[in-house]
């Protein structure tokens, strides 16, 4: 039998947040297997976790149809989920753990508390890359279901960053057109089936502290409509404030809110550094809670 764990990440609470399944020991799976088993699942993604070696886990992050080179979610909760293993339950303190992913090597520093306060930040394995396209407002709006005049704020324009994985980055002129986005599939595909990945995270000014941006992440082709909470689009994030923000050299700290519109709110931490005027590391960490644990037969 193969032991698996669920985590509810970017969150102190469960029944919130981005729900991951946590395969702590893969190594007799296969990659079909690994897909079988995310697409029993059906969560956003499955991360599968070999057994250490040289100081590193290799890990395998899978949606419900595909692999994923880099996700945050399955990086924060496998890393706080195998800390956990390593050190007990009754642990407080710091600890590290390492991950060798597609994208790339991610060390997560964690701080581990009491009654599942249990907190991991990771350095993003790739700086966040521009992709240079040509989205109007007026089609991003269509994509979306909104109207043009929803579209950009404090000169914001529709982008696309790629940091392992791409997202497109659409700004959107208030909290009330988020909250009413429905995504047109097949408006994006009419202008964008060019691109390799069809993922969109929408975002706007928060609202209240202390929020500082309000997002949703949806997606096409990944087994699932819209993400509770997507650590890797938040890494691509960075590339959009680093362009739109005008940002010091030094260290800026972003909180950043999703899942608010599904039902299931999370938080995410965002910390970017600047040097010489550009983007030269990101930071992501959340909180995760432990919410079941059981065999596959």
């Amino acid at each position: 039998m193969t032991k698996f764990q669920i985590y509810d990440v970017f969150t102190k609470t469960t029944f919130s947040g981005n729900p991951l399944a946590i395969i702590p020991d893969a190594k007799t799976i296969s990659d079909a297997q690994m897909l079988q088993i995310a697409k029993e699942f059906n969560l956003s993604e499955t991360i599968f976790i070999s057994p250490k070696q040289d100081g590193y886990y290799t890990v395998r992050i899978f949606t419900p149809s595909a692999e994923l080179a880099f996700a945050g979610h399955p990086t924060i909760g496998g890393a706080i989920a195998i800390a956990r293993q390593e050190v007990g339950a009754e642990f407080t303190g710091t600890h590290k753990v390492v991950f060798i992913e597609k994208a790339g090597l991610v060390e997560i520093n964690l701080q581990l508390g009491k009654q599942g306060h249990d907190y991991a930040e990771f350095i993003a394995p790739k700086i966040p890359q521009e992709i240079k396209i040509d989205l109007t407002a007026t089609q991003a709006a269509e994509m979306l279901g909104l109207t043009p005049a929803d579209i950009g704020f404090a000169g914001h324009n529709p982008s696309l960053f790629d940091c392992g994985t791409r997202f497109f980055a659409i700004p959107i002129q208030s909290r009330a057109a988020l909250r009413q986005i429905k995504l047109n599939a097949t408006a994006a595909q009419k202008h964008i089936a060019d691109q390799p990945h069809l993922a969109f995270y929408c975002y706007c000014a928060g609202e209240a502290e202390p929020v500082d941006f309000s997002t949703r992440m949806f997606s096409i082709g990944w087994g699932m409509a819209e993400d509770p909470a997507t650590g890797s689009a938040a890494t691509s994030f960075a590339g959009v404030l680093a362009k739109y923000q005008d940002l010091t050299d030094g260290a800026h700290k972003f909180v950043l809110e999703q899942g608010v519109d599904m039902g299931r709110p999370s938080e995410i931490y965002l910390d970017i550094s600047m040097a010489q005027g550009l983007l030269n590391q990101v930071k992501i960490g959340g909180y995760a809670a432990p919410f079941s644990h059981g065999n596959i037969i």
